[in-house]
């Protein structure tokens, strides 16, 4: 196995492989049956690396082309801690999961390169999807990871792509108000593209950031109102632009 890779049920596989797979069609994992949430495949950092020293002991060469595209980053002792966080991620032992996903928040304020890691390394999509399915406590965490991976340009869209920001604005109508507030904060980044805007609207999110103008604490209130005024003044200009055509 040159080149493991992680899957949404926490079985590793070699990534050739698992992505034929997944080509042809599959939905679920090979080994287990059950049906994947998503179809992201994250890199076992970990793993690789055992392989990787392996080979170096054993005088075998792994095929460069299989090799990570940067191996500083793969070898970096906080590759391998991201990668071992986000394999926790899958654990069913709530505490387990909690733990990596304080963590990986801790991670996603430090600075960019452990955000750009994180994000690399497949950590989204099990962010997400726990989101959704997680106690209060652990949503907080995560809208607040999720806020700060927001912080990179890339990781907005890919935060977008996996369907966060309905399970954001869902955090934002039942959540703790902690996090309400970093929800709110975490859709005006997003929001920062103008398609994540759209996805906003469509997603029913202006009633629960009016809502948390209202009836929130003071940052919560500096929170909502600087996304809608920004969502309202997007749909304005849209609405001058349709009415020009």
């Amino acid at each position: 196995m040159a080149d493991p890779v992680i899957i949404a049920t926490g079985q590793t596989y070699e990534r050739e492989s698992i992505q034929r797979w997944l080509n042809s069609g599959h939905r679920t994992c090979p080994k287990t049956g059950q049906k994947l949430n998503y179809l992201t495949v994250a890199p076992n950092f970990a793993l690789r690396n055992l392989i990787q020293q392996w080979c170096e002991k054993n005088n075998y060469d792994l095929p460069k082309k299989e090799i990570s595209d940067d191996p500083d980053i793969a070898s970096s002792p906080l590759a391998e801690e991201i990668s071992s966080l986000i394999q926790n991620l899958y654990f069913s032992h709530i505490n387990v999961q909690r733990d990596a996903i304080v963590r990986i928040r801790m991670l996603s304020k430090e600075s960019p390169d452990s955000r750009v890691l994180i994000a690399n390394s497949g950590g989204i999509p099990p962010l997400v999807y726990l989101l959704s399915c997680t106690d209060s406590e652990s949503q907080q965490h995560i809208v607040t990871a999720l806020l700060n991976l927001s912080l990179d340009e890339a990781n907005k869209r890919l935060i977008a792509r996996e369907g966060a920001i309905p399970a954001i604005i869902q955090v934002l109508r039942s959540g703790t108000q902690e996090a309400k507030e970093n929800s709110a904060a975490a859709l005006f980044s997003l929001s920062i593209l103008d398609e994540n805007k759209v996805l906003v609207g469509c997603s029913n999110g202006i009633p629960p950031l009016v809502d948390l103008l209202r009836n929130g604490t003071n940052r919560g209130k500096k929170d909502a109102a600087t996304h809608s005024s920004v969502w309202c003044s997007t749909k304005q200009i849209g609405q001058e632009q349709s009415r020009q055509v």
